[in-house]
């Protein structure tokens, strides 16, 4: 079967492609350099989140996560439920790609107070 004029990329449209995947490569390799400093600080979490589940505790979850280009977000625990169910010894993992989100913080507040531990992943400068 032929293929249709609308399936192939005239000049214009196929550098302005390649402009942008050369543009998210250079993106995730300036991520990836940064990759082996945060293997200590990972590996902490996860000997954190491994003690408390070893326990009894649990691993509770807050943040917005977005999705860039659809903008999904996605509450994941709301600090009502933070306030509901954890207790010391549990593990609170906050995500915010902003570190500003109101509820994340919310969640984080209620956490500390109900001596619940903290682990806070965010991007950009980390936020407030």
């Amino acid at each position: 079967m032929p293929r249709t004029r609308s399936t192939w990329l005239g000049p214009a449209e196929h550098k302005r492609g390649m402009d942008k995947i050369a543009e998210i490569w250079n993106e995730l390799l300036e991520v990836a350099k940064g990759l082996p400093r945060l293997a200590s600080p990972v590996s902490s979490a996860v000997d954190i989140i491994g003690s408390s589940l070893a326990s009894g505790g649990q691993l509770l979850l807050a943040g917005i996560l977005r999705q860039s280009e659809t903008i999904t977000d996605i509450n994941v625990y709301l600090p009502a439920r933070v306030s509901a169910h954890g207790q010391p010894g549990d593990v609170l993992l906050a995500i915010s790609t902003s570190g500003n989100h109101h509820n994340t913080l919310r969640a984080i507040k209620v956490a500390r107070e109900r001596k619940v531990t903290v682990i806070w992943l965010t991007g950009d400068s980390g936020g407030k």
